[in-house]
């Protein structure tokens, strides 16, 4: 099958792309300590377009066609093949003005371009289209407006845990490279990405809070919450100073473990014959299993902000670096949208608390489930009522000492 084509087809690219230019191939990187650039460039080039194939096994329904087609852009096998092939060949082109993979010693040239050509009232378009393109698949990567139009597609298709995984753990990494790349290879050309950050930030609360409103699959609201997410933790990258950065590791440890807590109670709902993703499907949760309709609760007032939980903290260390960075106007906007927020989350309270149960069994919780809710609710609260350690984390995260 393709799967075993391309998979025989990896080793040829890879000593391909570690040979050219360089003796010894990927064993001398490997000596020389210059490995890192090309472990990143392989794992999420060449490997990239097989996570989107366990979105739709063993699944009929027409949204995990679409999911997949999301994913990998309809590409046939012998096509997408070979677009791996030319993607793994154009990254090169990246790094070849500085002359270097290394995420440090291309910020520091990079820096050194811009503040040449800005001190001559020049633009270096060289540097634009890199951040450009760089910022579109990163962007793309994480679900940000204008990128975001496979995640809810991609989010109802999928079985519940590869949602999940792809709502917490892709979109964590990604934002990890995401703020590595701007603060550390684009620092010098702040001023020039700061506007457009902000725009896709506002643009991702607009349409992920909005879209929300109207959504009656879970999974589906999820999604467009994620996006509203996003927003946030891209406000931190604006803000750009020590409170901001740490706001946004903050703010993805607490998305993390609130996120997963959701769809931990989404997968306690499925029953025989009963998806469990639907908003109706949480209808009169409270009587037919208090604990999950308890935890849904928690998970719910995290994500929308409200204290004493994770996300409360979160979007408090967010506010407070706009503030600190003179960004008033972009901290109030931010503090608005928390509105639309509280409405669709307590939809799904409501669901669960006021709605008289259906025809639905009870839910049964297996210990299994119960250990992975338990440490959901732990991180939740915990984050929320005692933020110091968190901090602590995300301090030695950035390599901040303190």
């Amino acid at each position: 099958g393709f799967n075993q084509r391309l998979m025989a087809w990896l080793p040829t690219m890879i000593e391909h792309r570690c040979s050219v230019g360089e003796r010894g191939g990927f064993f001398e990187r490997l000596r020389r300590g210059t490995w890192q650039g090309h472990i990143l460039e392989h794992v999420t080039l060449e490997l990239q377009p097989l996570a989107g194939t366990p979105v739709g096994f063993g699944r009929a329904r027409e949204s995990s066609e679409e999911g997949v087609y999301k994913v990998v852009v309809e590409y046939k096998e012998e096509e997408l093949a070979r677009a791996c092939l030319a993607t793994s060949r154009d990254w090169g082109s990246w790094c070849s003005p500085t002359g270097s993979t290394s995420i440090w010693e291309i910020g520091t040239i990079l820096d050194r371009r811009f503040q040449f050509v800005a001190g001559r009232g020049m633009a270096d378009w060289l540097l634009v289209l890199s951040f450009v393109t760089i910022a579109a698949g990163l962007f793309f990567r994480v679900a940000a407006v204008p990128f975001h139009q496979w995640a809810p597609d991609v989010y109802e298709g999928a079985p519940t845990p590869i949602a999940a995984y792809v709502s917490v753990a892709s979109k964590t990494a990604s934002f990890a490279l995401l703020v590595r790349l701007f603060i550390w290879v684009f620092d010098g050309s702040q001023p020039m990405w700061q506007g457009l950050v902000a725009g896709v930030a506002i643009a991702s609360l607009t349409w992920g809070n909005l879209a929300a409103l109207t959504q009656t699959n879970i999974k589906r609201l999820l999604a467009y919450s994620s996006i509203s997410q996003v927003g946030y933790i891209l406000l931190g990258l604006v803000a750009a100073n020590e409170t901001g950065l740490t706001g946004i590791v903050y703010y993805l440890i607490a998305y993390g473990f609130m996120t997963i807590g959701t769809f931990a109670v989404v997968v306690v709902l499925r029953q025989r014959g009963i998806i469990g993703d639907e908003l109706d499907d949480l209808d009169g949760l409270y009587q037919r299993n208090p604990a999950a309709a308890v935890l849904l609760l928690i998970f719910m007032l995290s994500l929308a902000g409200v204290p004493p939980t994770a996300g409360f903290m979160g979007k408090y260390f967010i506010f407070l670096a706009l503030i600190e960075s003179h960004h008033p106007v972009l901290a109030l906007v931010a503090a608005l949208y928390i509105v639309p927020g509280l409405y669709y989350y307590f939809r799904v309270v409501v669901h669960a608390w006021l709605k008289k149960p259906g025809d639905a069994p009870a839910p049964f919780m297996s210990s299994a489930q119960a250990i992975a809710l338990g440490a959901a609710l732990f991180v939740t609260l915990a984050a929320g009522l005692y933020p110091e350690p968190f901090t602590r984390l995300a301090h030695y995260a950035l390599g901040i000492q303190r």
